[in-house]
């Protein structure tokens, strides 16, 4: 008998979805609180076991139920975490780069937080606006004089058709339950030929597969994204995808990188621990000559123009 499960479809192409993972969130809230002081049981309320999917038709991966993506009073939490806003990214000079050779001159940024690649698109003479939901993000971001509001995508989107040259989020798209809805309502505010720029975390990433690491299952992820979904995306919505681009391994996520390793690792077909030792070492060696562009790190980017 086929176990029943509440929001199994796929939320890319809407078939039901192959289960490749079980969790328990009572261990999850203990683990929140313990090492983080935050409190996620509301986030759970009335949830033992969620389960992640793989869509078989796209290769996204899904958490369910979507009862359990993360609140407005989740993030406020989160957002007291010193590092959780980051002020500069690999991927900001990547896209602001990208920005300058297509010679765009107007960005919406999706989720802007406390606007740091918005600073980094008005040095650059780029006329740029942002939206944010979380108001002490906004209020952080209008004291920059930044042009950035409190308020839902698909009002800014309805007052603003079709005005962009181009709409970029950064590490948002894994935290959506309805990508294709989110992201018909980026292109509503995207001009023709216009670019949609997405930058998530890397899902085959051994930080992504960590199931050690909170920060990439629910409450706060709940997509795992690779390019074979992104590419899927060309049949639900109006766009091409012109180009992937994936991160190095940073240097300041080496140690992340090797724990997440070392844990995967132990499920794997080594024999003892002497060998997985070594293999760890001749990455870590690897890493430290500079060969860290070589290995895929934890951030990709796709690049669509819209049809």
């Amino acid at each position: 008998m086929q176990l029943q499960i509440p929001d199994s479809l796929s939320p890319l192409s809407n078939q039901e979805g192959v289960v490749v993972g079980k969790f328990s969130t009572s261990e999850l809230i203990r683990n929140w609180k313990e090492w983080y002081k935050i409190d996620v049981s509301r986030e759970f309320e009335g949830v033992d076991t969620f389960f992640e999917f793989q869509c078989l038709q796209s290769g996204l991966f899904y958490f369910r139920p979507k009862a359990i993506a993360g609140s407005g009073r989740f993030y406020s939490q989160c957002e007291e975490l010193p590092w959780y806003y980051e002020n500069d990214k690999w991927e900001f000079s990547k896209v602001l780069s990208l920005l300058r050779k297509c010679k765009i001159e107007s960005v919406l940024e999706v989720g802007c937080g406390t606007g740091s690649f918005l600073k980094k698109l008005k040095n650059a003479g780029i006329t740029a606006r942002g939206i944010e939901i979380n108001k002490k993000a906004v209020d952080r971001a209008l004291l920059d004089s930044l042009e950035v509001s409190c308020e839902l995508l698909e009002t800014f989107s309805n007052r603003h058709p079709e005005k962009f040259d181009c709409v970029v989020s950064f590490q948002v798209m894994e935290h959506v339950v309805e990508p294709v809805l989110f992201l018909q309502q980026q292109l509503a505010a995207l001009k023709i030929k216009g670019l949609l720029v997405i930058s998530v975390p890397y899902g085959f990433s051994p930080i992504s597969l960590d199931r050690g690491n909170l920060f990439e299952i629910p409450p706060h992820h709940m997509l795992r994204w690779n390019e074979s979904a992104f590419k899927y995306l060309e049949t639900v919505l109006p766009i091409k995808t012109k180009k992937i681009i994936y991160a190095p391994i940073e240097k300041r996520h080496y140690g992340i990188y090797l724990n997440a390793l070392k844990r995967r690792m132990r499920l794997a077909f080594f024999k003892n621990f002497l060998e997985k030792q070594i293999v760890i070492n001749m990455i870590s060696m690897l890493l430290d000559l500079g060969l860290s562009k070589f290995f895929r790190g934890h951030t990709m980017i796709a690049i669509f123009e819209k049809e």
